[in-house]
């Protein structure tokens, strides 16, 4: 879920030269689209991944295995 299509950046099939070919075609064209998504993803970014936000994953895992039940 690092990728939003369309709002972080575009997602391509894995086999599919034409696609990758268009969907790069069409952010060189499009600067402020590149960078509008560019600016999306690395909001999207320090927001997902912040260090509360990792800590706080970490610490209900953490008890999540200490107690033997899910927070």
């Amino acid at each position: 879920e690092m990728i939003r299509a369309g709002d972080t950046g575009l997602i391509v099939d894995t086999d599919d030269d034409a696609g990758l070919e268009a969907a790069i075609e069409s952010l060189v064209a499009d600067p402020d689209r590149r960078a509008d998504m560019g600016r999306t993803a690395r909001a999207h970014v320090l927001d997902a991944f912040a260090l509360e936000t990792e800590a706080a994953a970490l610490t209900a895992l953490y008890r999540e295995l200490l107690d033997g039940t899910p927070t």
